[in-house]
């Protein structure tokens, strides 16, 4: 593969991740979720439906809804099922290494750090 291909490819790649992250909200929930890694030290870093909602302060459910399967289509956000304690299941959401890897390959992972932990971490 030649320079101008790879690079067409990437660019390519990028593109259509910004244009799902160019959402306020979507871009919003994925710092939101990035910024979970940071609260613990014990590996944990998912968080639930409403924890989302609460913390993004969406008032509809069904636009939180249509956000995070536009995140999870991209990859960008994993949504797996978790059974609490009284044996209820429901989803909770983390990014995705493709997530990490974007903002590492476009230089933005030392920007999002720092603004997650002086914005969001406070």
């Amino acid at each position: 593969m030649e320079n101008g291909e790879l690079s067409k490819e990437l660019l390519n790649k990028w593109a259509s991740l910004f244009e799902v992250i160019g959402n306020p909200t979507r871009l919003g929930i994925l710092l939101v979720l990035y910024g979970s890694e940071f609260l613990t030290s014990d590996g944990v870093h998912s968080l639930t439906f409403g924890q989302v909602k609460d913390i993004m302060e969406i008032p509809s459910e069904q636009s939180l809804e249509y956000h995070l399967k536009r995140l999870t289509d991209a990859k960008l956000i994993d949504k797996e099922p978790y059974k609490d304690p009284k044996g209820r299941v429901y989803p909770i959401y983390h990014v995705t290494q493709k997530w990490r890897d974007f903002i590492r390959e476009t230089g933005l992972v030392k920007s999002l750090t720092n603004f997650v932990e002086d914005n969001l971490l406070k």
